[in-house]
């Protein structure tokens, strides 16, 4: 199980904070677009380590949205990890996690968390073989996310090791 201590997850993600208040410019929409155009986005979603909430601008008509995410940027995010979501009882017809799953403190954990308050779909954007460093507190592996969520209906590499992923439920 690919975990790291509260020390490493919480500089890690310090690290990645600064950085975002820092940047001139948002993460690629299209390319959160493009994705979106591609799966299935049921009428419930929600955003697992949603930052700045920019997903939820490229969605389409959805009745509801909730961003979580540890670390919250906005007061409308709540403070809820990946991990956490395994105590939930609340469930969304797709879950996406875009550019954050390498920023968890338990891989295992935080994927067997998406499953459960997943009804229809899970869709991660995220890294696959880039070395952990000081934005990123894992190397992803293909293994890590078939492992627990068996073969993706879909995966598409949309950017040199960046991989959209979906899995149907």
């Amino acid at each position: 199980m690919k975990e790291v201590s509260d020390k490493d997850w919480k500089q890690v993600n310090d690290n990645l904070n600064k950085w975002r208040k820092n940047r001139k410019s948002p993460p690629n929409l299209d390319l959160y677009k493009k994705i979106v155009s591609m799966v299935h986005v049921g009428k419930t979603v929600l955003d697992v380590g949603c930052g700045q909430q920019y997903l939820f601008n490229c969605l389409p008509d959805i009745n509801l949205y909730r961003g979580f995410d540890p670390f919250p940027l906005s007061d409308n995010v709540a403070p809820i990890s990946a991990e956490q979501l395994n105590d939930l009882n609340d469930s969304f017809d797709t879950v996406f996690m875009f550019a954050a799953l390498d920023n968890v403190k338990n891989i295992e954990l935080s994927l067997r968390g998406l499953k459960h308050v997943a009804k229809e779909n899970i869709v991660i954007l995220t890294c696959i073989g880039v070395p952990k460093d000081k934005y990123h507190t894992h190397t992803i592996e293909r293994e890590d996310l078939v492992s627990v969520f068996g073969e993706p209906f879909q995966e598409v590499e949309m950017l040199p090791k960046v991989w959209f992923l979906e899995w149907r439920l």
